[in-house]
């Protein structure tokens, strides 16, 4: 399946939809600005370093929830 970064992955909409994802059998990482998950980039998108976490990860889809 796919590897996917997920942004706003810990808030109302964004749980629900990484569950959905990892059922369904996807490779998912999170960006949120809260959390204590082993798997969460902890940064705020605006904050984030975009570049070096797209090199990490090299996602093959994002899926933008963040709120702020």
């Amino acid at each position: 399946m796919s590897r996917l970064l997920v942004t706003g992955s810990l808030g109302f909409s964004g749980r629900p939809t990484v569950v959905a994802l990892k059922k369904l059998g996807h490779e998912v990482f999170i960006l949120d600005n809260h959390g204590d998950a082993k798997d969460v980039f902890l940064v705020g998108i605006i904050d984030a370093d975009l570049e070096n976490i797209f090199e990490e990860i090299k996602p093959q889809a994002v899926i933008q929830l963040a709120a702020r």
